[in-house]
């Protein structure tokens, strides 16, 4: 989460820049620029005692932002994207309730308000939802796999550690028995 929401917070500021130098009329990609900034920031804030509601709170208001913008001016493309990066972050970041509510809330977001002024609204929905899934799916199964191996990791390091105790243990009897058979020996 660290590592994710420090990148989001560098990105972000790269694009607000760059918005704000070459297209300082372009008030409304600014502004949301601005607004998921804040998500972001915050979002770093209270990651380390609220790390589910901080992956909501950065998810939501990226989504919303992205709903406002798509509405605002239909002919931006880069809000797909952020969306499709936003089902990306569900999947490795959430579980259970919340990672199922999410990922339906932004596949209806790409079916309703992304194919809103299309010429062809029945295949952007197809391509869009299609996209997502790859992508949502893909990231889950590695996330998973990526769980497994980490528990696995963690079960045999906790072996090898009783492995190592019970060798410490039986080290110690070799040593107390070499000190009785010197004694023996020199008496």
């Amino acid at each position: 989460l660290n590592t994710l929401l420090s990148i989001s917070i560098l990105g972000v500021i790269l694009i607000l820049v760059s918005n704000i130098l070459l297209y300082p009329e372009d008030t409304l990609f600014i502004t949301t620029s601005v607004t998921i900034l804040s998500a972001c920031i915050f979002s770093y804030v209270i990651r380390h005692k609220y790390p589910a509601i901080s992956v909501l709170i950065l998810t939501s208001v990226v989504l919303a932002t992205m709903i406002y913008q798509r509405l605002a001016s239909p002919g931006t493309t880069t809000t797909l994207s952020v969306v499709i990066i936003t089902g990306f972050i569900i999947s490795v970041m959430l579980s259970g309730k919340l990672f199922w509510f999410m990922h339906g809330l932004a596949l209806a977001i790409l079916n309703t308000v992304f194919i809103y002024k299309l010429d062809d609204p029945v295949a952007a929905a197809i391509t869009y939802s299609t996209l997502y899934f790859i992508l949502a799916y893909a990231t889950r199964v590695l996330k998973f796999n990526y769980d497994k191996m980490h528990q696995n990791l963690i079960d045999i390091n906790i072996e090898l550690q009783q492995k190592a105790n019970e060798i410490a243990v039986q080290n110690e009897e070799l040593l107390r028995t070499q000190d009785n058979l010197k004694k023996l020996n020199l008496n």
